[in-house]
């Protein structure tokens, strides 16, 4: 029999549920919180530090191999080699803040309206500030080309993988949380700003773009309004800052602007990936889908502009999955099969680690179009070879690769996020009187949505069943948006008046939304 047992996260200070015989770094994992690791909870890095507030210490053989003995007597065990007990208290850290290359961006240019003041050789920055991870760009403000890029994990996860616990957080915690959760974003963007600007040139203009939460503790204003109905910030215009005064460093005197958010969760972000797609001119009517951990929908027609948000949960990007990952180097990417195996990319040159989230949309595609998935979710061992699969504690789990499973909680998590997100666009589509069949385009965005094929999102019932042509990857639209913005006044001043032109429509206690959701939990 499986006994469940509890342990008490900080600095959350969330109870979170267990199985006996589970390490910690497979529970705080299916939690959705985030660890340090280049190894997938393997015990072969060392870097899954985390305190032990209760009993006393109790090093296993791997904390003795990676830790110092000041670390061990300061109760500093590592996740992936320690079983708690019933009760345990255990203490995350700020988590590795390593950089992820966006390479692929590199040399972008934009059409440049200068802001007023812009020096020559001024550098600006945009910033997509997302639930799990912050994207930053470096511009040159005189030519509009992005000079560098990158993204890093978002600090602020250790109170929770989605932004209703951080929300949470800080309304049961009062001002002091707000605050604190102020400081964790406006230091990844400061780390995010040093790390792209080697060459320390002062930044003048920070252009960052975010759902409306994630807006609410950058200006730390009162998140109480927000997590209750009807979910509205109380933000209703852009705002600009100089939150980097007191500070040294090339953002000392750096203005951060935000443009305005569209209303409850659907913000500037969502905003900014619009304006980002209509500088292509597409024909309407088309859909707009930013992936995320919050994902935002919007619908664009001849007559009108509509957006709400999907609460997907971390799910798509690799998060709360038992091997899920980052897209770092060791995470699979795609997933093929062939000859009766899985067949892997991996990012870089190492072998896999875990699991990133383009890496589940192709699996799950792929086992629906070999039969080894059914519409519940269910795998199907007699469609599958026997290497495929293999018995977990629960249920059959599939093993992609040495290492790295995939079980049946990890499917329905999956599922879920996938049946809320394709809610919010039928709830749309209804609500402004478009067919599926009558969408001219199908637009992806999303900072990893690039590395996913058009037919794996047909496969899996993310979109209606439209022609894959129709559906068009735009990587992050929201980040080329903030961009935009960053080098050109007159971009920063049309999208902000394109906000109040956009309807938001609430999904909670929508009975469209709901009625569509329980239509899509399944494959």
């Amino acid at each position: 029999m499986i006994h469940t047992r509890n342990i008490v996260v900080l600095p959350a200070e969330v109870e979170v549920a267990f199985n006996e015989g589970q390490n910690l770094f497979q529970i705080l994992n299916r939690a959705g919180f985030p660890l340090a690791h280049d190894c997938a909870g393997k015990g072969i890095c060392g870097k899954c530090k985390f305190r032990l507030h209760s009993g006393l210490p109790r090093p296993s053989a791997v904390d003795l191999e990676f830790l110092t003995k000041q670390e061990i007597d300061d109760q500093i065990h590592l996740a992936c080699a320690f079983k708690p007990d019933d009760g345990d208290i255990v203490e995350l850290f700020s988590g590795d803040l390593k950089a992820t290359p966006q390479d692929e961006v590199i040399g972008l240019t934009f059409p440049v309206d200068r802001w007023p003041g812009v020096e020559t050789s001024e550098l600006a920055l945009a910033i997509d500030l997302g639930t799990t991870n912050v994207v930053g760009y470096l511009l040159d403000a005189n030519n509009g080309a992005i000079i560098n890029a990158i993204s890093i994990p978002n600090s602020q996860s250790m109170y929770g993988s989605d932004v209703m616990s951080r929300l949470a957080y800080a309304s049961h915690k009062g001002r002091e949380a707000v605050l604190n959760l102020q400081r964790l974003a406006l230091n990844d963007i400061e780390r995010l700003a040093m790390a792209l600007n080697t060459n320390k040139i002062p930044i003048r203009r920070v252009v960052g773009v975010m759902n409306s939460a994630m807006a609410t503790f950058v200006i730390a204003s009162n998140p109480d309004d927000l997590g209750r109905h009807p979910c509205e910030s109380g933000i209703d215009g852009p705002v600009s800052q100089k939150p980097f005064n007191n500070k040294k460093g090339v953002l000392e005197k750096a203005e951060l602007i935000i443009p305005p958010v569209i209303g409850g969760y659907v913000g500037s972000d969502a905003l900014s990936a619009l304006y980002a797609v209509l500088e292509s001119n597409p024909p309407a009517p088309f859909a707009l889908l930013d992936i995320g951990t919050n994902t935002e929908v919007l619908l664009v027609t001849d007559n009108a502009k509509a957006a709400c948000s999907a609460p997907a949960g971390p799910s798509f990007e690799g998060y709360g999955i038992s091997h899920g990952m980052r897209a770092v180097d060791g995470a699979i990417e795609r997933v093929t099969i062939s000859g009766g195996a899985f067949s892997c990319q991996v990012i870089g040159k190492s072998a896999p680690k875990g699991i990133a989230g383009s890496g589940l949309f192709s699996l799950f595609a792929e086992l629906i179009r070999a039969g080894g998935l059914d519409k519940f979710g269910s795998i199907v061992p007699e469609n599958l070879s026997p290497e495929m699969y293999r018995s977990g504690e629960k249920s059959l789990e599939l093993v992609i690769a040495p290492g790295v499973t995939v079980d049946g909680v990890d499917i329905q998590q999956f599922m879920v996020a996938k049946a809320a997100t394709r809610a919010g666009l039928e709830t749309l589509l209804d609500h402004l009187g478009v067919k599926p069949e009558q969408l001219r385009k199908i637009y992806f965005a999303g900072a990893f949505v690039q590395r996913v094929e058009p037919q794996d999102l047909l496969a899996i019932g993310l979109t209606p069943d439209v022609e894959s042509s129709r559906i068009c990857n735009v990587g992050n639209a929201a980040c080329a948006g903030s961009a935009m913005m960053a080098v050109s006044r007159e971009a920063f001043v049309t999208a902000c008046s394109m906000a109040g032109k956009i309807e938001h429509l609430p999904l909670s206690g929508n009975a469209y939304f709901n009625m569509s959701f329980q239509d899509h939990v399944r494959f």
